[in-house]
């Protein structure tokens, strides 16, 4: 995730995702409404929107999403296609991502 044009294509994603999501059975978890629309753009005019998305064929299956400030990451939202696999989509995302931070070194917490 980066450019503004990124931050939509994240967002929109992740609602695709979300709709299959285990969560969204609970009426819980992400949802693409005109409160999170302003939440994220506010997030992002400050630089602090982080997210990532996996694709399997280029499809996309699971993503997780985090507002960075200074260095500190707080968690937002995190889902997977629960169809779209057998395998532990979310959780490989979650060790790739936290991987990436640990190298990246611009994150304490």
């Amino acid at each position: 995730y980066g450019a503004e044009s990124d931050l939509e294509r994240l967002l929109g994603d992740s609602e695709l995702i979300a709709r299959k999501s285990y969560h969204r059975g609970l009426d819980a978890g992400f949802s693409l409404s005109t409160r999170e629309r302003a939440i994220y753009g506010a997030a992002h005019e400050m630089g602090a929107v982080w997210g990532r998305i996996l694709e399997v064929d280029g499809v996309p299956v699971a993503f997780i999403h985090a507002f960075r400030w200074r260095r500190t990451l707080f968690g937002t939202y995190m889902g997977f296609d629960r169809e779209a696999s057998r395998l532990p989509l979310g959780t490989l995302l979650l060790f790739e991502s936290l991987q990436e931070l640990c190298a990246d070194g611009g994150i304490d917490s």
